[in-house]
């Protein structure tokens, strides 16, 4: 498992206020597994801890891939 940093609040706020709109890519998984979409919205949940909001659809390869973890999507 990988060691992942945590982000400070002010490094989110600044981050999310150069957030341009328009798309954003979300991706998941390692390797061949990965899997990805575009969005259209973005938007800044909290910030302790820091979290976005994207909306997926639940036919998406990406959807399983974010909620199950090292599921092959074939």
């Amino acid at each position: 498992m990988t060691d992942f940093r945590s982000v400070e609040a002010a490094e989110f706020r600044l981050a999310m206020r150069n957030l341009a709109s328009g798309v954003a890519i979300v991706a998941t998984g390692t390797e061949t597994a990965r899997r990805g979409l575009t969005v259209s919205s973005v938007t800044s949940l909290c910030m302790d801890p820091p979290c976005l909001l994207v909306g997926v659809n639940s036919s998406s390869e990406t959807h399983t891939a974010i909620l199950v973890p090292g599921i092959r999507a074939e």
